[in-house]
């Protein structure tokens, strides 16, 4: 497997589905310098739909079992 494989690419989920976003922020390895992982930044439309969506979602969440829950 090559470096560029191993890349970690990581997106945010709003309700259940990923979203890549718009803005994307690298990570590097600070002993080293290369990079380790490419993350998903959320801008402010985004964050008041997982903040919708979540508090929508609560009720029915707060009563599943932690089994059901992950």
């Amino acid at each position: 497997m090559t470096y560029l494989e191993r890349l970690r690419i990581a997106d945010n989920y709003i309700g259940g589905d990923r979203t890549s976003g718009t803005v994307r922020s690298t990570i590097h390895d600070p002993s080293s310098g290369i990079l380790i992982s490419e993350v998903a930044v959320a801008e402010s439309g985004e964050v008041e739909e997982a903040v919708r969506v979540a508090h929508e979602s609560f009720g029915t969440w707060s009563k599943s079992s932690p089994y059901q829950r992950a």
